[in-house]
């Protein structure tokens, strides 16, 4: 005879099994990484290498719960190649959890990783760290010393492995700041030459080359000083005396049909005296050039002497000129003169006036401004 109470005894029995066997197979499935310890791992690469040294790469493996050291955790060291990661060695933790590689003959900047591996533990991977190598830029030639404003300096030089056909640029200094004046790239051979035009007059200017990068340069040459001298027109000078009272002898003179609106004007007037002008350098001046005659205002046969003069001494042999005249041109050189006079002196004819067309003085700066 079947008894309910044996039915429901056997159902239970049934009812288990069926649930530890679907536990059990659920345990089966439950990934093992799922229970295996996070790891923690500190990753440091050199910050400056010289080209074709060696760049240090190590760090650190710890259990990050128990923050204790992971010995002889495997690590395996990667280098970044294009969108790539590849691996560059594979090394062991010490008893301390450390590690170290060597990376030699470096040439380039390199990024790399480190991954942590170790049983009962999950697989971690580093921070990515840079090994930046130190570039150099080397001056073979850097040109004249003295230049005029505008006159091209050319500057040879080689540079390290790592900026051959890169771009280099020559920069001066202005006021502190870095001014661009011309951009190149080095040779494949890692020679380079850059010219370009230098303005800004001035004492001891400094220029340098650089290897120019995103936030920074990559590599700066050593700076050198170049005296850049300018042509300064006599007209922008302070006149320091002159020989025509009430009058000052400047303005505009026309010389065989030619106008030279910032001149020195010296009015003649049927006299042996000299009408002169003067001007006060300090000694920071080179050169002097004008054109010099008699104004084509003048009246017939108006013939005059015309004189410079540095530091009271004869800066060139007098000459004679008369209206109609192609006019003298003048380069001389003044270096280290203090005053600059020019002077004018009638001698025959008819009364005008003489002039020196636009002259202008070559300094290191403007001499005593207006």
């Amino acid at each position: 005879m079947f008894k309910p109470s044996s039915s429901r005894h056997a159902l239970r029995l049934v009812i288990a099994g069926v649930v530890a066997f679907v536990v059990g197979l659920g345990m089966v499935a439950t990934p093992a990484s799922a229970a295996k310890k996070p790891l923690k791992v500190s990753f440091s690469a050199s910050k400056l290498v010289s080209p074709g040294g060696t760049a240090v790469l190590k760090g650190k493996v710890t259990a990050r719960q128990s923050k204790k050291s992971v010995r002889k955790a495997k690590v395996v060291i990667q280098r970044k190649s294009g969108k790539r990661w590849v691996k560059v060695a594979t090394v062991r933790t010490n008893k301390k959890g450390k590690f170290k590689h060597r990376v030699r003959n470096v040439q380039q900047v390199g990024t790399y990783r480190a991954v942590a591996k170790k049983k009962q533990f999950a697989k971690k991977t580093s921070k990515t760290r840079k090994a930046t190598v130190r570039q150099s830029i080397s001056l073979a030639s850097t040109g004249a010393a003295t230049i005029t404003a505008g006159d091209v300096v050319t500057v040879t030089g080689t540079v390290s492995s790592g900026l051959r056909n890169k771009k280099l640029v020559l920069q001066r200094s202005d006021s502190g700041t870095w001014i661009n004046v011309r951009e190149g790239n080095a040779g494949s051979d890692g020679r380079f030459s850059l010219s370009g035009a230098v303005y800004g007059a001035g004492s001891g200017r400094s220029l340098r080359v650089v290897a120019p990068g995103k936030k920074t340069n990559v590599a700066v040459s050593r700076s050198w000083n170049v005296d850049v001298y300018g042509w300064f027109y006599l007209e922008d000078t302070k006149m320091t005396n002159w020989s025509n009272l009430g009058s000052i002898p400047r303005g505009r003179v026309v010389l065989y049909g030619t106008s030279y609106p910032n001149s020195v004007r010296l009015e003649n007037r049927n006299s042996a005296q000299s009408r002169w002008a003067e001007f006060t350098l300090a000694g920071a001046c080179t050169d002097l050039r004008s054109v010099a005659g008699v104004d084509d205002s003048s009246s017939s046969g108006a013939t005059m002497r015309l004189e410079v003069f540095a530091d009271e001494a004869a800066a060139l042999p007098a000459f004679v000129k008369r209206v109609g005249d192609t006019p003298a041109e003048i380069n001389v050189p003044i270096s280290g003169a203090f005053r600059l006079k020019l002077q004018s002196t009638w001698l025959s004819g008819g009364s005008g006036n003489s002039g020196y067309g636009d002259p202008q003085v070559r300094c290191l700066s403007q001499p005593n401004p207006r």
